[in-house]
Formats: structure tokens, sequence, C-alpha cells
């Protein structure tokens, strides 16, 4: 009975969350504040339709680590290596003045020096999961202040873990020497949970990923996905790192696979529903009546907040010779208290080292800075790009991160012997603008002799297609032999990029009236051309056989 009380919560959270975001998105405004909004209404301290939290905020903890699993998979250890030692000297920066200033204010109110140094912990984590959904969804992942925010977020998950032993430590009074003790400790679970699943990511999924059997079915290579990201997460709890750190440590791992476009597809489904859990679980935690009681203080704190964090980054980022630009967008941000802090703030209060009104504060700031997190980064983009504008400053952000290929790409899709004949043709004339797709890992070999860029993915996935840059593709070819398969894609490329060309394989005549119907520019029917074939091969013989 409590199994299906858990999944009733579940189903009133997601419920709302649909209810809210889509008036959120009716009023132009970022679905994830219609989530947070609806898991306060859901909650117990609005409506209580949802009581308890135990299960949610399991579930929600799931969804965090998937959201990180994902991020991992867009930044391979190349990737990171780029952002360069001056962001991560940023992050550690940023960190430590961020306690310390918050420890300096929390004494001024005559606060005791635990309770200081727990606040300066919870204020110098920003939110991770926030950022990244809404540069995602604004196009801005790859910008140059969205790359160096990611930096400095990541940087703060590794963090997480020293923290939360740095509050338990406070609540227990533990020695100087034990808690080195414990942090080496954590140290060494981390460096062999690292060596662990670069072996098992590295040497042993892609001998896995090649049999046949799962290759002929889809199912399985979707679960393996999700018990990759799920047991990465549950692997780095067990051993006492952060759960969402050993998911990102994944994804990060397997950032240059062949099969990372896919991967990419089988999770995004899953990933959504959590994650949507996750921020109404957040939600869950406000009281709408106590914020509007104290709305003075709460919104006090919060501009305190937020601007120290801001102009924080921005100093440590001047101090690093930083475009001023990029600095003041960057702390922009990562301007609000993340969703980690809930876990800092919940061990305190436990432990009696808060009381409960220093409990609802940190909680309605850290909600409050969350949900004003869409508002600031869209301030950050149009500062970042106006300005620049203004003064005819170049602002050319790397471009999104694609396979090797060129700006503008030619697809085949489907690499069997038709598509490998299409490659070696094209291939003459176009090289590296080549991107080939297939479900089959064998034929990359294939590719690579051509000289032509080769993807593991189903593009039946909008997912896959779109990683790919599909809307700016000169053309598509598809040579797969399941009229089905070539409907759905057809459709999704021209949805994802109306004016590309697609030439597409009709196996049988009988299926060429739908596909044109699906929207191909061009079709070659092989039943047609093998009776014409066929016929003029048999008017040829009858012509030497006359003479």
């Amino acid at each position: 009975m409590a199994a299906w009380e858990s999944l009733l919560d579940i189903f009133i959270l997601l419920s709302a969350a649909l209810l809210l975001g889509v008036v959120a998105e009716q009023l132009r405004q970022s679905a994830l504040v219609g989530y947070i909004v609806a898991g306060m209404l859901v909650g117990p301290n609005v409506f209580g339709w949802v009581q308890t939290r135990d299960e949610v905020t399991l579930i929600a903890e799931i969804g965090a680590s998937l959201l990180l699993f994902a991020i991992g998979l867009e930044f391979s250890f190349q990737e990171l290596r780029h952002l360069g030692l001056r962001t991560l000297l940023v992050g550690v920066f940023q960190i430590l003045l961020t306690m310390a200033v918050g420890f300096l204010g929390a004494r001024i109110f005559q606060l005791d020096s635990r309770t200081a140094l727990i606040l300066g912990a919870v204020f110098s984590l920003s939110s991770t999961a926030c950022v990244v959904r809404i540069l995602v969804e604004r196009t801005q992942l790859d910008s140059l202040f969205g790359r160096q925010a990611i930096g400095i977020l990541l940087l703060q998950d590794v963090a997480v873990v020293p923290l939360v032993l740095l509050v338990t430590l406070l609540a227990e009074r533990s020695e100087a020497s034990q808690a080195l003790l414990s942090l080496g400790r954590i140290a060494g679970w981390g460096i062999l949970l690292f060596g662990f699943l670069y072996v098992a990511l590295n040497y042993f999924l892609p001998k896995l990923l090649y049999l046949q059997g799962l290759r002929r079915n889809r199912e399985l290579p979707i679960l393996l996905t999700a018990v990759i990201a799920v047991g990465s997460a549950v692997l780095a709890h067990q051993v006492g790192l952060s759960p969402s750190f050993g998911a990102f440590l994944a994804g990060i791992l397997l950032a240059e696979s062949p099969f990372v476009r896919q991967i990419r597809a089988d999770i995004s489904a899953l990933r959504i529903m959590l994650v949507t859990v996750f921020f109404a679980a957040i939600g869950m935690f406000g009281n709408p009546v106590w914020i509007a009681r104290h709305f003075a203080s709460v919104l006090a704190l919060v501009l305190f907040v937020m601007m120290g964090k801001t102009v924080l980054i921005a100093v440590v980022m001047w101090m690093l010779k930083f475009p001023r630009r990029l600095r003041w967008a960057t702390g922009l941000t990562v301007a609000q208290i993340g969703e980690f802090s809930f876990l800092l703030v919940t061990i305190a209060f436990s432990r009696q080292l808060i009381d409960l009104t220093m409990f609802r504060y940190i909680i309605s700031v850290t909600l409050i800075s969350i949900i004003c997190t869409p508002y600031l980064i869209r301030l950050a983009s149009w500062y970042f790009l106006r300005r620049g504008k203004n003064r005819g400053a170049k602002l050319t952000a790397p471009e999104p991160k694609t396979i090797e290929s060129p700006v503008s790409p030619i697809l085949i899709i489907g690499f069997g012997p038709a598509g490998r004949e299409v490659g070696q043709e094209l291939s003459k004339l176009y090289g590296r603008q080549i991107v080939a797709l297939d479900l089959n890992p064998r034929h990359q070999k294939d590719a690579q002799e051509m000289g032509i860029s080769f993807a593991v993915g189903d593009a039946t996935h909008p997912e896959t297609l779109a990683d790919l840059s599909v809307d700016s593709a000169r053309a598509v070819v598809i040579t797969l032999p399941d009229p089905k398969a070539c409907q759905q894609i057809i459709r999704l490329c021209k949805t994802l990029a109306p004016g590309c060309p697609v030439i597409v394989r009709c196996r049988y005549h009988r299926y060429r009236d739908s596909l044109q119907h699906a929207g191909a520019n061009s079709l070659i029917d092989e039943e047609q051309h093998v009776g014409s074939a066929l016929a003029q091969e048999t008017i040829e013989l009858l012509h030497e056989s006359c003479s």
C-alpha cells in the first residue's frame, strides 16, 4: 500500500508540474518556474496533497544524477581541459570567498561560529541542475559565459562531498586529524571509482555494445544506458561520494565514445521525467505563507546573496584577467543557491546546528533564487551580447559540439551495402563533409577507410538527428530498407530542417506514394530501376544474338 501511495504522490507532482509548466510557457516564462511552484502548492505547506518527502526526494536525487550524467555526455575530458586552469581557479576561489563572506556576515549578526560556517557553505553552492536546464533550453550551453559557468558548477559539485563532511564534523565536534583522515578516505574512494569506471566503460562496455544480440533488440541498449547512468550514481553513493558526481564522471568517460549520440537519445525521456520530479520536489520545501509573512527580510537576504555571489565571481575573474562582459555574465548565471544546499541545511537542522527559523530562511532564499535563475540568465545573455554589439566586439562563441563534421554536413542514414556505396561515391567529392549514421558499430571501420565520419545512433530519435546538426545539413540520404522507419525519419528531418533536401531509398514500389507524402524530395525506386535495368540488358543481349 505504501508503494502505491508513493506512486500517487509522484502522479500528483507530475500532473501539477505539467499544468503549471504549460501555464508558465503560455506566459512566456520558463517551465522550470512552473515545476517549482507546483511543488509548493501540492506540498505539505499549502494544499497538503503530497505529505511525504522521502520517496519523492529519492526520485529527485536520481533525476539530478541523470541530469549530471547527460551533462557529462556533452563534455569529454579533452573539452574539460579546454576550460583551462583559470576556470578551475575561479571555482575554487569562488567557494572559499563565498564561505568567508557568508561567515563574516553571519558573525556580524551575532550567530555562533559553527552556524556562520554552515551558512557560508550553503551560500557557496549554485544550482547545476537549474542552470544547465535553462542554458540547454536557450541553446546557450556552448556560449562563452555558459561554458565558464559549467566549469564553476562542476567544481562546486565536486566540493559537495567535503562540504557535507564539514557539516557532519561540525555537528560531531570532531578533531582536525579525524577530519583529514575522512577527507583522505573520500579522495581514495574517488580515485578508485574513477579507475573502475574508466576500465568498465572503455574496455568492457564497447565489447557489450558490439554483441549482435544488443543490436537486434533496441530495448537492450536502452536498458544498458539506464543501468550505466543509475549504476554509476548508486556506486558513488555506496562509497560515500555524491551520486551526481558519480553519474557525471560516467558521462564524461562516455563522451568520446562513438555510441554517445545514441546514449543521449536513449536516456532523454527518463531524464526529463525525473528532472521534472526533482524541481517539483524542491518546491515542496517552500512555505508561501511563511515567505509572505517575512517577505521583506527574505527579499533582502535574496538580494544580498545573489548580488554578493555575482560580485565575488566577477572580482575573481577580474583578478584572473577575464574580459569584463564575460565575468559579469558568468556571475549572473551562477548567482543562485543550489539544490545541494538543501542537503547541507537538512543535515545541519537535523543535528540542531541551526534552528527552525534559520532553516526556513535558507529554504525560502534558495527557492526564490532558483526561481529567479531563468531571468538572471536572460539578463546575462542580454548583457553579454548587447554590450558586445554596441562596442563592436567580436562575440564568437564555440560552435555547438557535433561529430567532427563541418557546419553543413551531408548525412547518410544507414550504412549497409547501399549506404556504403553512396558514401564511396560522395567521398570523392565531399570527403569529411559526410557523416554516416548506423546502429551497427561494426560499420565504423568501413567509414574510416573511406575518410568519412561515423556515428552510432537511431535516426528515428529526434535527439540523434539534432545532435548531428540536421538543421544545417546540405542533404540527407536515407538508405534504410524499412519503409516505416524511412517515413518516420523523413518527417523528423522535415520538422527539424524543413529546407533540407531528403533523398530516400524506396525498396518496394508500393511504398512510393507514402514516402513522397512523408516529404521525400527524391526517391530511388528499386523495383522500377531493377525492371528498367533488366529490360535494357535483355534488349542488348537480343540485339547481340540477332547480329
